[in-house]
Protein backbone atom coordinates (compact mmCIF):
# COMPACT_ATOMS: atom_id res chain seq x y z
CA UNK A 1 0.00 0.00 0.00
CA UNK A 2 0.97 3.55 -0.54
CA UNK A 3 1.27 5.37 2.32
CA UNK A 4 1.21 9.53 2.73
CA UNK A 5 3.28 11.36 4.86
CA UNK A 6 1.97 15.42 5.05
CA UNK A 7 3.76 18.05 6.83
CA UNK A 8 2.82 21.69 6.76
CA UNK A 9 5.30 24.61 7.31
CA UNK A 10 3.86 27.33 9.33
CA UNK A 11 4.77 30.39 6.71
CA UNK A 12 2.67 32.63 4.77
CA UNK A 13 1.87 29.97 2.10
CA UNK A 14 1.49 26.17 3.70
CA UNK A 15 3.13 23.60 1.88
CA UNK A 16 2.46 19.83 1.25
CA UNK A 17 5.10 17.09 1.07
CA UNK A 18 4.37 13.90 -0.45
CA UNK A 19 6.23 10.97 0.53
CA UNK A 20 5.42 7.58 -1.27
CA UNK A 21 6.59 4.31 0.03
CA UNK A 22 6.23 1.52 -2.80
CA UNK A 23 7.27 1.92 -6.05
CA UNK A 24 5.53 0.53 -9.42
CA UNK A 25 2.20 1.16 -8.23
CA UNK A 26 0.06 4.27 -9.73
CA UNK A 27 0.50 7.32 -7.77
CA UNK A 28 -2.61 8.68 -6.41
CA UNK A 29 -3.29 12.73 -6.14
CA UNK A 30 -3.20 14.42 -2.70
CA UNK A 31 -6.23 15.92 -1.60
CA UNK A 32 -7.18 19.35 -2.20
CA UNK A 33 -7.33 20.02 1.59
CA UNK A 34 -6.08 17.47 3.79
CA UNK A 35 -8.14 17.89 7.59
CA UNK A 36 -6.32 16.26 10.86
CA UNK A 37 -7.44 16.47 13.75
CA UNK A 38 -5.51 18.27 16.74
CA UNK A 39 -3.53 16.46 19.48
CA UNK A 40 -6.19 16.73 21.81
CA UNK A 41 -8.44 15.21 19.48
CA UNK A 42 -11.18 18.31 19.95
CA UNK A 43 -10.26 20.36 16.73
CA UNK A 44 -9.90 19.11 13.27
CA UNK A 45 -7.13 21.31 11.27
CA UNK A 46 -7.52 21.76 7.67
CA UNK A 47 -4.64 22.33 5.73
CA UNK A 48 -4.81 23.65 1.84
CA UNK A 49 -1.97 23.20 -1.10
CA UNK A 50 -1.41 27.10 -1.73
CA UNK A 51 2.23 27.53 -3.10
CA UNK A 52 3.10 30.98 -4.34
CA UNK A 53 0.08 31.34 -5.85
CA UNK A 54 -1.59 33.54 -3.72
CA UNK A 55 1.28 35.87 -5.05
CA UNK A 56 0.68 35.52 -7.95
CA UNK A 57 -2.68 36.11 -8.03
CA UNK A 58 -2.81 39.26 -5.84
CA UNK A 59 -0.60 40.96 -8.42
CA UNK A 60 -2.73 39.48 -11.46
CA UNK A 61 -6.01 40.93 -9.48
CA UNK A 62 -4.28 44.30 -8.97
CA UNK A 63 -2.99 44.63 -12.50
CA UNK A 64 -6.73 43.37 -13.75
CA UNK A 65 -5.43 41.06 -16.61
CA UNK A 66 -8.60 39.12 -16.57
CA UNK A 67 -10.13 42.06 -16.53
CA UNK A 68 -8.18 43.76 -19.60
CA UNK A 69 -8.15 40.36 -21.49
CA UNK A 70 -12.09 39.74 -21.53
CA UNK A 71 -12.14 43.39 -22.90
CA UNK A 72 -9.89 43.06 -25.77
CA UNK A 73 -10.78 38.76 -26.45
CA UNK A 74 -14.58 38.21 -26.16
CA UNK A 75 -15.38 34.70 -24.99
CA UNK A 76 -18.75 33.63 -25.90
CA UNK A 77 -22.33 33.96 -24.32
CA UNK A 78 -22.45 30.13 -23.14
CA UNK A 79 -18.96 29.83 -21.59
CA UNK A 80 -18.51 29.24 -17.95
CA UNK A 81 -15.01 30.50 -17.63
CA UNK A 82 -14.21 33.60 -19.98
CA UNK A 83 -10.69 34.08 -21.75
CA UNK A 84 -9.45 36.22 -19.73
CA UNK A 85 -9.55 34.16 -16.83
CA UNK A 86 -8.19 31.36 -18.76
CA UNK A 87 -5.00 33.06 -19.34
CA UNK A 88 -4.74 34.30 -15.91
CA UNK A 89 -4.81 30.84 -14.95
CA UNK A 90 -1.88 29.92 -17.34
CA UNK A 91 0.05 32.66 -16.27
CA UNK A 92 0.38 30.49 -13.29
CA UNK A 93 1.44 27.60 -14.47
CA UNK A 94 4.07 29.30 -16.61
CA UNK A 95 5.62 31.33 -13.84
CA UNK A 96 6.13 28.16 -11.68
CA UNK A 97 5.99 24.83 -13.78
CA UNK A 98 5.76 25.26 -17.61
CA UNK A 99 3.77 22.08 -18.65
CA UNK A 100 2.18 21.47 -22.25
CA UNK A 101 -1.42 22.39 -22.34
CA UNK A 102 -2.91 18.46 -22.18
CA UNK A 103 -0.98 18.54 -18.65
CA UNK A 104 -2.48 21.64 -17.07
CA UNK A 105 -5.44 19.73 -15.27
CA UNK A 106 -3.13 17.30 -13.98
CA UNK A 107 -1.08 20.36 -12.66
CA UNK A 108 -3.45 22.28 -11.40
CA UNK A 109 -5.38 18.73 -9.63
CA UNK A 110 -4.02 19.31 -5.64
CA UNK A 111 -3.89 23.18 -5.91
CA UNK A 112 -6.52 25.11 -4.14
CA UNK A 113 -9.32 26.97 -6.80
CA UNK A 114 -9.46 30.48 -4.93
CA UNK A 115 -5.23 30.45 -4.70
CA UNK A 116 -5.65 30.61 -8.39
CA UNK A 117 -8.35 32.62 -8.72
CA UNK A 118 -11.30 30.19 -9.74
CA UNK A 119 -14.22 28.65 -8.05
CA UNK A 120 -14.27 24.74 -7.95
CA UNK A 121 -16.73 24.99 -10.81
CA UNK A 122 -14.22 26.37 -12.92
CA UNK A 123 -11.23 24.45 -12.15
CA UNK A 124 -13.17 21.54 -13.46
CA UNK A 125 -13.82 23.08 -16.55
CA UNK A 126 -10.23 24.12 -17.67
CA UNK A 127 -8.22 22.11 -20.04
CA UNK A 128 -6.14 21.54 -23.54
CA UNK A 129 -8.72 22.58 -25.40
CA UNK A 130 -10.41 25.55 -23.51
CA UNK A 131 -6.42 27.15 -23.02
CA UNK A 132 -6.25 26.72 -26.94
CA UNK A 133 -9.00 28.59 -27.59
CA UNK A 134 -8.02 31.41 -25.69
CA UNK A 135 -4.28 31.62 -26.88
CA UNK A 136 -5.92 31.64 -30.54
CA UNK A 137 -8.44 34.85 -29.77
CA UNK A 138 -5.38 36.19 -28.26
CA UNK A 139 -3.33 35.92 -31.24
CA UNK A 140 -5.98 36.82 -33.26
CA UNK A 141 -7.40 40.00 -32.18
CA UNK A 142 -5.94 41.66 -28.64
CA UNK A 143 -1.95 40.81 -28.18
CA UNK A 144 -0.84 43.86 -28.89
CA UNK A 145 -3.87 45.99 -27.54
CA UNK A 146 -3.77 43.63 -23.83
CA UNK A 147 0.02 44.02 -23.71
CA UNK A 148 -0.20 48.23 -24.52
CA UNK A 149 -2.98 48.67 -21.39
CA UNK A 150 -1.12 46.37 -19.26
CA UNK A 151 2.03 48.25 -19.48
CA UNK A 152 0.04 51.31 -19.25
CA UNK A 153 -1.50 49.96 -15.90
CA UNK A 154 1.82 49.22 -14.67
CA UNK A 155 3.27 52.14 -15.07
CA UNK A 156 0.68 53.85 -13.45
CA UNK A 157 0.33 51.64 -10.21
CA UNK A 158 3.52 50.96 -9.53
CA UNK A 159 5.32 54.74 -10.61
CA UNK A 160 7.82 52.94 -13.01
CA UNK A 161 10.07 55.54 -13.88
CA UNK A 162 10.25 55.53 -18.02
CA UNK A 163 12.67 58.31 -18.66
CA UNK A 164 15.17 55.90 -20.60
CA UNK A 165 13.92 52.70 -22.53
CA UNK A 166 16.39 49.96 -23.52
CA UNK A 167 15.64 48.21 -27.53
CA UNK A 168 16.66 44.73 -28.33
CA UNK A 169 15.71 42.39 -30.99
CA UNK A 170 16.41 38.48 -31.10
CA UNK A 171 14.84 35.75 -33.69
CA UNK A 172 12.61 32.97 -32.77
CA UNK A 173 13.69 29.73 -34.57
CA UNK A 174 10.97 27.87 -36.14
CA UNK A 175 11.40 24.13 -37.55
CA UNK A 176 9.53 23.10 -40.19
CA UNK A 177 8.85 24.62 -43.87
CA UNK A 178 5.51 27.14 -42.99
CA UNK A 179 4.40 27.25 -46.51
CA UNK A 180 1.64 28.74 -45.60
CA UNK A 181 3.10 31.40 -43.43
CA UNK A 182 2.13 33.99 -46.40
CA UNK A 183 0.46 37.04 -43.92
CA UNK A 184 2.74 39.52 -41.98
CA UNK A 185 4.65 38.89 -39.55
CA UNK A 186 5.81 35.80 -42.17
CA UNK A 187 7.94 32.67 -41.02
CA UNK A 188 10.62 32.94 -43.17
CA UNK A 189 14.44 33.12 -43.58
CA UNK A 190 16.69 35.75 -42.22
CA UNK A 191 19.69 36.67 -40.32
CA UNK A 192 19.56 33.96 -37.58
CA UNK A 193 20.44 35.18 -34.13
CA UNK A 194 20.34 31.23 -32.97
CA UNK A 195 23.17 30.49 -35.33
CA UNK A 196 20.47 28.33 -37.59
CA UNK A 197 20.62 29.81 -40.72
CA UNK A 198 19.20 26.46 -41.92
CA UNK A 199 15.38 27.29 -40.12
CA UNK A 200 13.18 29.73 -40.43
CA UNK A 201 11.96 32.35 -38.03
CA UNK A 202 10.46 35.38 -36.53
CA UNK A 203 11.86 38.61 -35.50
CA UNK A 204 11.22 39.15 -31.88
CA UNK A 205 11.70 42.84 -30.41
CA UNK A 206 11.25 44.10 -26.25
CA UNK A 207 11.38 47.04 -24.50
CA UNK A 208 12.36 47.52 -21.18
CA UNK A 209 12.91 50.71 -18.66
CA UNK A 210 15.96 51.17 -16.89
CA UNK A 211 13.95 50.67 -13.60
CA UNK A 212 13.66 47.09 -13.19
CA UNK A 213 14.07 45.84 -16.61
CA UNK A 214 10.27 45.95 -16.95
CA UNK A 215 8.83 45.06 -20.25
CA UNK A 216 6.77 47.93 -21.55
CA UNK A 217 6.07 47.13 -24.99
CA UNK A 218 7.21 44.36 -27.82
CA UNK A 219 6.82 43.74 -31.70
CA UNK A 220 6.78 41.03 -33.62
CA UNK A 221 7.88 41.05 -37.30
CA UNK A 222 8.47 38.78 -40.13
CA UNK A 223 11.74 37.07 -39.94
CA UNK A 224 13.34 38.74 -42.58
CA UNK A 225 13.27 42.31 -41.20
CA UNK A 226 16.19 44.43 -40.56
CA UNK A 227 16.97 46.17 -37.43
CA UNK A 228 17.23 48.67 -38.37
CA UNK A 229 13.98 49.39 -40.05
CA UNK A 230 11.95 48.96 -36.81
CA UNK A 231 13.17 52.11 -34.99
CA UNK A 232 11.26 54.71 -35.79
CA UNK A 233 8.31 52.73 -35.85
CA UNK A 234 9.25 51.27 -32.26
CA UNK A 235 10.25 54.69 -30.99
CA UNK A 236 6.34 56.07 -32.17
CA UNK A 237 5.03 53.56 -29.92
CA UNK A 238 6.84 54.68 -27.50
CA UNK A 239 6.03 57.81 -27.74
CA UNK A 240 2.44 56.56 -28.01
CA UNK A 241 2.49 54.43 -24.88
CA UNK A 242 4.54 57.14 -22.81
CA UNK A 243 2.99 59.90 -23.36
CA UNK A 244 5.79 61.73 -23.91
CA UNK A 245 8.91 62.43 -26.59
CA UNK A 246 12.19 63.34 -24.35
CA UNK A 247 12.60 59.90 -22.92
CA UNK A 248 16.02 58.56 -23.55
CA UNK A 249 15.77 55.31 -26.38
CA UNK A 250 18.95 53.12 -26.08
CA UNK A 251 19.75 50.86 -28.43
CA UNK A 252 22.20 48.96 -29.95
CA UNK A 253 24.26 50.22 -33.58
CA UNK A 254 21.56 49.35 -36.08
CA UNK A 255 20.06 52.33 -34.83
CA UNK A 256 23.00 54.50 -35.65
CA UNK A 257 21.36 56.02 -39.02
CA UNK A 258 20.43 59.03 -40.67
CA UNK A 259 17.12 58.54 -40.68
CA UNK A 260 17.12 56.86 -37.27
CA UNK A 261 18.40 59.12 -35.51
CA UNK A 262 16.81 62.57 -37.52
CA UNK A 263 13.35 60.54 -36.63
CA UNK A 264 14.08 60.70 -33.00
CA UNK A 265 15.48 64.18 -32.86
CA UNK A 266 12.61 65.72 -34.67
CA UNK A 267 10.22 65.23 -32.05
CA UNK A 268 12.59 66.36 -29.49
CA UNK A 269 13.91 62.95 -28.50
CA UNK A 270 17.09 61.58 -27.07
CA UNK A 271 19.34 58.43 -27.82
CA UNK A 272 22.23 56.10 -27.24
CA UNK A 273 23.80 53.56 -29.77
CA UNK A 274 27.45 52.55 -30.44
CA UNK A 275 28.76 53.70 -33.44
CA UNK A 276 29.27 51.36 -36.14
CA UNK A 277 32.59 50.17 -36.84
CA UNK A 278 32.43 51.38 -40.37
CA UNK A 279 32.08 55.02 -39.87
CA UNK A 280 34.46 57.29 -40.92
CA UNK A 281 34.44 59.02 -37.81
CA UNK A 282 35.38 55.89 -35.91
CA UNK A 283 38.13 54.94 -38.30
CA UNK A 284 40.08 58.55 -37.92
CA UNK A 285 39.65 58.00 -34.17
CA UNK A 286 41.45 54.97 -34.29
CA UNK A 287 43.95 56.35 -36.70
CA UNK A 288 44.62 58.74 -34.40
CA UNK A 289 45.64 57.09 -31.23
CA UNK A 290 47.86 54.75 -33.14
CA UNK A 291 50.28 57.56 -34.20
CA UNK A 292 49.39 59.47 -30.89
CA UNK A 293 48.39 57.51 -27.75
CA UNK A 294 44.90 59.08 -26.11
CA UNK A 295 44.98 60.90 -22.79
CA UNK A 296 42.25 59.07 -20.73
CA UNK A 297 40.26 60.37 -18.18
CA UNK A 298 38.20 57.58 -15.56
CA UNK A 299 35.02 58.74 -15.26
CA UNK A 300 32.94 56.09 -13.72
CA UNK A 301 33.55 52.74 -11.31
CA UNK A 302 30.72 50.80 -10.66
CA UNK A 303 30.48 47.57 -8.53
CA UNK A 304 30.22 44.26 -10.50
CA UNK A 305 27.04 42.46 -8.84
CA UNK A 306 27.28 39.25 -7.87
CA UNK A 307 31.19 39.41 -7.39
CA UNK A 308 32.97 40.45 -4.21
CA UNK A 309 34.87 43.44 -4.87
CA UNK A 310 35.08 43.09 -8.12
CA UNK A 311 34.41 46.47 -10.19
CA UNK A 312 34.49 48.01 -13.96
CA UNK A 313 36.02 51.07 -14.78
CA UNK A 314 35.27 53.39 -17.94
CA UNK A 315 37.66 56.01 -19.64
CA UNK A 316 36.83 58.84 -21.81
CA UNK A 317 39.10 61.20 -24.38
CA UNK A 318 39.53 63.31 -26.77
CA UNK A 319 38.20 62.51 -30.40
CA UNK A 320 36.35 63.83 -32.92
CA UNK A 321 32.54 65.60 -31.00
CA UNK A 322 30.09 65.55 -33.74
CA UNK A 323 29.45 62.96 -36.33
CA UNK A 324 28.44 63.77 -39.53
CA UNK A 325 24.72 64.23 -39.19
CA UNK A 326 25.54 66.85 -36.52
CA UNK A 327 24.78 64.40 -33.60
CA UNK A 328 27.37 64.40 -30.02
CA UNK A 329 30.42 61.85 -29.91
CA UNK A 330 31.88 60.37 -26.73
CA UNK A 331 34.60 58.05 -26.87
CA UNK A 332 34.63 55.36 -23.96
CA UNK A 333 37.25 53.23 -22.86
CA UNK A 334 35.55 49.85 -20.60
CA UNK A 335 37.58 47.97 -18.37
CA UNK A 336 35.23 44.71 -19.27
CA UNK A 337 35.18 45.50 -23.03
CA UNK A 338 38.92 45.48 -23.29
CA UNK A 339 38.82 41.99 -20.85
CA UNK A 340 36.46 40.37 -23.03
CA UNK A 341 38.19 41.67 -26.63
CA UNK A 342 41.95 40.43 -24.71
CA UNK A 343 40.36 36.96 -23.97
CA UNK A 344 38.25 36.55 -27.58
CA UNK A 345 41.73 37.23 -29.50
CA UNK A 346 43.78 34.49 -27.15
CA UNK A 347 41.03 32.65 -28.04
CA UNK A 348 41.02 33.25 -32.14
CA UNK A 349 44.94 32.72 -32.02
CA UNK A 350 44.84 29.88 -30.53
CA UNK A 351 42.35 28.41 -32.88
CA UNK A 352 44.15 29.73 -35.46
CA UNK A 353 47.51 28.10 -34.65
CA UNK A 354 45.64 25.09 -34.54
CA UNK A 355 44.03 25.45 -37.72
CA UNK A 356 47.14 26.72 -39.98
CA UNK A 357 49.21 23.33 -37.73
CA UNK A 358 46.45 21.15 -39.36
CA UNK A 359 46.79 22.90 -42.54
CA UNK A 360 50.84 22.65 -42.35
CA UNK A 361 50.13 18.28 -42.23
CA UNK A 362 48.61 18.75 -45.66
CA UNK A 363 51.17 20.30 -47.64
CA UNK A 364 52.64 19.38 -50.87
CA UNK A 365 49.63 16.73 -51.27
CA UNK A 366 46.36 16.89 -53.45
CA UNK A 367 45.46 20.67 -53.99
CA UNK A 368 48.57 22.22 -51.33
CA UNK A 369 50.93 21.93 -53.89
CA UNK A 370 51.22 25.74 -55.21
CA UNK A 371 52.17 28.84 -53.00
CA UNK A 372 48.74 30.15 -55.00
CA UNK A 373 46.57 27.18 -53.40
CA UNK A 374 47.82 27.71 -50.20
CA UNK A 375 47.51 30.91 -49.87
CA UNK A 376 43.65 30.60 -50.67
CA UNK A 377 43.68 27.39 -48.03
CA UNK A 378 44.43 29.58 -45.19
CA UNK A 379 41.82 32.60 -46.30
CA UNK A 380 39.77 30.17 -45.93
CA UNK A 381 40.22 29.53 -42.25
CA UNK A 382 37.70 32.15 -41.08
CA UNK A 383 40.00 33.06 -37.70
CA UNK A 384 42.67 33.18 -39.97
CA UNK A 385 41.21 35.66 -42.27
CA UNK A 386 39.65 37.52 -39.96
CA UNK A 387 42.61 38.11 -37.35
CA UNK A 388 45.75 38.09 -40.44
CA UNK A 389 47.36 40.85 -41.81
CA UNK A 390 47.04 40.84 -44.85
CA UNK A 391 50.56 39.83 -45.55
CA UNK A 392 50.04 36.22 -45.93
CA UNK A 393 52.67 34.20 -43.89
CA UNK A 394 56.34 33.16 -45.44
CA UNK A 395 56.10 29.96 -47.03
CA UNK A 396 59.26 27.80 -48.51
CA UNK A 397 59.27 26.67 -51.78
CA UNK A 398 60.53 23.25 -51.24
CA UNK A 399 58.38 22.18 -48.42
CA UNK A 400 56.01 24.97 -48.22
CA UNK A 401 56.10 25.08 -44.70
CA UNK A 402 54.13 27.66 -42.70
CA UNK A 403 56.59 29.57 -40.66
CA UNK A 404 55.37 31.96 -39.19
CA UNK A 405 51.72 34.20 -39.29
CA UNK A 406 51.11 37.87 -37.28
CA UNK A 407 48.04 38.59 -35.95
CA UNK A 408 46.70 41.82 -35.39
CA UNK A 409 44.19 43.22 -32.48
CA UNK A 410 40.39 43.34 -33.92
CA UNK A 411 39.62 46.07 -31.04
CA UNK A 412 42.42 47.42 -30.03
CA UNK A 413 42.29 49.26 -26.28
CA UNK A 414 38.53 47.62 -25.79
CA UNK A 415 36.82 51.11 -27.72
CA UNK A 416 33.49 51.78 -28.57
CA UNK A 417 32.04 55.07 -29.33
CA UNK A 418 28.26 56.06 -28.07
CA UNK A 419 26.17 58.99 -29.55
CA UNK A 420 23.21 61.05 -28.22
Amino acid sequence: MTKWDFAFQNNACDSLRLFASSAGMEEKKPPIVLRRRDSAGKKTLEIHRLGPHPIIQHFLEHLAVARILDKHIHSTRDSVVSHGTTIAFLVHNVLLSRDPLYRLSEWCEGIEPKALGLTSDEKLLLNDDRVGRALEQLAEFGGRGVFFQLALRAIKLYEIETQRIHFDTTTVTFSGEYQGSKTEPRITEGHNKDHRPDLKQLLFGLNVTSDGAIPVLHGVWSGNQSDDTLHRGNFDALRNLLQKNDFIYVADCKLASEENMKHIASFGGLFVTVLPRTRKEDTAFRDGLRKKAGRWKMILTVEVSGTQGATESYWTTDGPTLSKEGFRLLWIKSSAKAAEDKRAREESIVKAKAELQELQGKLNQRELKTGSHIRKAILAIPTSRKQTTTKIPKILKRRFIIQKWSVRESNPQGLSAIRS
